[in-house]
């Protein structure tokens, strides 16, 4: 049953008492960067609202992927206006195996500073520590997100995610933890399913 939060009387509030008191809880923008998959997931108050994954295919400059990647995220900050970024940190072996991958992640941080954001970041294995309870794989996070959020299930297939989707899985897990969700799934099982998925 859910508990119903009375609004204060407004008659000796100061006027912007509404305004922090419907944002109590940041809005937080999740990014899980890759130079060919970007993974994204928005959390409004808590609450999973907006996932996916934007394609970058095709080889291109620092440059021109860069601008790409600005401005899908320029979208999304205008439409949800994000108050925290999480962005998934770049382990030590991808950032040898991948230099582009490293100063694309260094970027987004940058972007999240210009834009006034808090900007949080996350190591991968800091993130299955958090929610894997057995092994620590992006195919048993994946399973753990799915657990947290039923709708995600369509995007999970059993024993092997496509790695398209494991950057929508990436995220959504960078976005649980930085709104501070506890490793166990929600108690509730009527968890509503984003009014937009793109």
């Amino acid at each position: 049953m859910r508990k119903c939060v009375k609004a204060p009387s407004c008659s000796h509030l100061p006027i912007n008492f509404f305004r922090n008191w419907m944002t109590k809880q940041p809005s937080i923008l999740a990014i899980a960067p890759g130079t060919r998959h970007l993974g994204f997931a928005v959390f409004d108050r808590g609450d999973l609202s907006r996932f996916g994954v934007r394609s970058f295919p095709g080889r291109k400059t620092k440059a021109a992927l860069h601008s790409q990647v600005f401005a899908f995220l320029d979208s999304l900050h205008k439409r949800h206006h994000a108050t925290t970024l999480a962005v998934e940190d770049v382990h030590y072996f991808q950032a040898r195996a991948s230099r582009a991958l490293g100063v694309l992640a260094l970027a987004i941080r940058r972007w999240g500073g210009g834009k006034k954001l808090r900007v949080v970041r996350y190591l991968p294995t800091a993130v299955k520590a958090h929610f894997c309870s057995g092994k620590r794989t992006r195919q048993s996070l994946a399973e753990a997100m799915v657990r947290r959020y039923w709708f995600l299930n369509i995007y999970l297939q059993r024993n092997k995610t496509q790695p398209y989707w494991r950057q929508m899985f990436d995220a959504v897990a960078l976005g649980a933890l930085a709104s501070g969700e506890r490793s166990q799934p929600p108690r509730s099982a009527e968890t509503r399913a984003p009014s937009i998925l793109k």
